[in-house]
């Protein structure tokens, strides 16, 4: 079985958790690095650069959402076939979340936890939740449940 990893030291989130995940109005000063990720704020955005040595210092709001435990995606996974495959799953899951912070670096997983009720993941972003499950479902076929995408946080099972 997979090692159980923790909360992890954030990528990336999009917006507020207080508000909804709405994007703040208060701009950070450029340049700005995250102190707990190592983005920078670059011309309007977080990217995945290093910053200059004098550049402030804020939390990006990806680690505000993840610092809040308030994830906008939670996809639940479980059955025998989980078990049986648990490191390509992991691997693929991982994979999935690479390819998706290369466009969008403020979409991150929060945390993903295995037990033996199955492996849950937590996300910044919906859209990285829904990517994962289908690429799961894509590869590996299953019983997938999406809940309503205008809730949040998004709730997704994937069971095999």
């Amino acid at each position: 079985m997979a090692k159980q990893r923790g909360k992890r030291a954030p990528h990336h989130g999009k917006g507020n958790p207080r508000d909804g995940g709405a994007k703040s109005n208060n701009k950070p000063k450029e340049p700005t690095v995250c102190p707990q990720c190592g983005l920078l704020y670059k011309e309007g955005r977080w990217v995945n650069q290093p910053g200059p040595a004098n550049a402030h210092e804020q939390l990006c709001p990806s680690c505000v959402k993840a610092n809040s435990d308030e994830p906008d995606g939670i996809l639940h996974l479980s059955g025998q076939f989980l078990h049986d495959h648990i490191d390509e799953i992991q691997a693929l899951v991982e994979h999935v979340e690479a390819r998706e912070m290369e466009e969008h670096s403020l979409n991150y997983i929060i945390d993903l936890e295995v037990s033996p009720e199955g492996m849950r993941v937590t996300t910044t972003d919906a859209r990285l939740a829904r990517m994962i499950a289908q690429a799961i479902q894509g590869a590996y076929d299953g019983n997938l449940e999406m809940g309503d995408s205008e809730s949040t946080p998004l709730r997704i099972k994937w069971e095999r």
